[in-house]
């Protein structure tokens, strides 16, 4: 117990704040648990005055703890900043219990993070890992490990890792080294692996993981499991059921669909993220699992093209020629910048989807009731438009976000290219900026010479922007 008399003067009231975050660190706010963890901690204190302190102190403990860490959810100097974290799951004999949760999600705190990680961790030591993303993109917003030997979780911001390509890289390093000497723990693992090497798919080390175990088939296959074979196919539980019938715990899962790409992350979402990995590390203590079932895990994906996949495309003609001779960086070209939005038609009432490589102005956002209208004569009961999944874009455009264009499409015949009549008209002839392949790489060419290297009848000018 930390004493209020171990400290004086303005140190005092930082001191209460902590001794209160550690009591009440792993408790949620308002249960019965937190109450008497609070009251237990109120008849301690030795002063009126801390007392006062502590009773404002309990009233808002979240407030507390954001005072405690710098903004953002980051702690400024300590490399592992530990975070308030709902933990309800009752003690298990042998089982570890959560410590804290750090939450990184700047370059210089993921740089202390990745050296303390990489000090700690040995050869085959557990990892849990589970990601949040966006159901619409599948693209990585958060990636949770839970590290048992030093029983806390880390959880990483990969949408801030996005907009630093040095912490891109980084992460990814930090990744692929894990994955190299760690034994990955993960429920639906090969789900969660594929969407992290989608979301930095520029990353080639992060297509393999030596050492995987997906505790959703193991559990599926026990004996003493509700689920199992039906039929010839393996019937796969839920972490919810999972975690209802070996560990007695109901996960809150009313988080699952949550916008994980906004900023701030409320504590709320970084409680559920947090027990979702930690649920991972109680389920292998609680099943004993086998360390003999590990697998190795490749992406069976292909890889994704690049500026050489476009410069091949432009052919050998001479406005060909002279488009690739422009390849250059967004910052040195001059030209109308343009962008190039992968999207597929779903005709509901018909099999099958439609793919569009819709270009136009950077500015501009498409107008999907204007897309959807292209289709709406073919007899199609009603007809939906949506951006293309990361899976979707690499497969059948075959590009990562942010470098697609019109040009080198990984399979040309199924994509359509959709020109945007309102580009077409103010660019009066001038050059467009198009993607080549890599991010902030473009080449330069009018609509007349994109209408040739395409060819005129796969080409479509309309309205879609709004």
């Amino acid at each position: 117990m930390i004493s209020s008399s171990d400290v004086d003067g303005p140190q005092r009231e930082d001191a209460l704040r902590r001794a209160m975050c550690i009591i009440t660190g792993l408790l949620i706010e308002g249960s019965v648990l937190y109450q008497r963890a609070a009251s237990f901690y109120l008849r301690s204190l030795r002063t009126n005055r801390d007392r006062r302190l502590s009773k404002r102190i309990t009233k808002n403990p979240t407030k507390c703890v954001n005072k405690i860490t710098a903004s953002k959810l980051m702690a400024s100097d300590d490399p592992a900043p530990t975070m308030r974290v709902a933990d309800e799951m009752k003690p298990t004999k042998g089982v570890p219990t959560l410590e804290g949760v750090d939450v990184v999600a700047d370059l210089t705190t993921l740089r202390k993070c990745t050296s303390h990680l990489l000090s700690i961790l040995h050869r085959h030591d557990m990892i849990t890992l589970d990601c949040e993303w966006q159901p619409q993109m599948s693209k990585v917003e958060l990636v949770q490990l839970g590290i048992v030997r030093s029983r806390r979780v880390y959880i990483f911001d990969a949408h801030a890792f996005r907009k630093s390509p040095t912490a891109q890289s980084l992460f990814g390093q930090l990744l692929s080294r894990l994955y190299l000497q760690c034994t990955i723990v993960g429920w639906s693992a090969e789900s969660d692996l594929e969407n992290i090497w989608l979301t930095f798919a520029s990353s080639q080390t992060l297509r393999r993981c030596e050492h995987v175990l997906d505790l959703q088939v193991i559990c599926a296959s026990r004996s003493d499991s509700p689920h199992g074979f039906g039929g010839d196919r393996l019937q796969l539980p839920s972490l919810s059921d999972a975690c209802q019938r070996w560990l007695s715990l109901k996960l809150d899962k009313s988080m699952q669909c949550s916008d994980w790409g906004r900023r701030p992350l409320s504590p709320r979402a970084i409680e559920y993220a947090a027990l979702d990995a930690w649920s991972l590390v109680r389920l292998v203590h609680a099943l004993n699992v086998d360390v003999t079932r590990v697998t190795c895990w490749t992406c069976s994906l292909p890889e994704p093209l690049d500026e050489r996949d476009v410069s091949r495309a432009l052919g050998e003609s001479d406005i060909g020629v002279r488009a690739r001779n422009s390849i250059g960086d967004t910052t040195t070209l001059s030209g109308v910048l343009v962008k190039t939005l992968a999207l597929v038609v779903h005709n509901h009432g018909r099999k099958g989807k439609r793919f569009l490589a819709c270009v136009l102005g950077v500015s501009m956002h498409a107008n999907f009731r204007a897309i959807a209208s292209m289709y709406e004569d073919d007899g199609a009961e009603s007809v939906h438009v949506r951006l293309a999944t990361l899976k979707e874009l690499v497969t059948i455009f075959g590009y990562v976000s942010g470098s697609l264009g019109p040009i080198g499409i990984r399979r040309p015949n199924d994509v359509r290219v959709v020109l945007d009549a309102q580009l077409v008209r103010n660019s009066n002839d001038a050059c467009l900026l198009l993607g080549a392949g890599s991010l902030g790489r473009v080449f330069r060419a009018t609509v007349k010479d994109l209408q040739r290297l395409i060819g005129e009848s796969a080409v479509v000018i309309r309205p879609i922007s709004c």
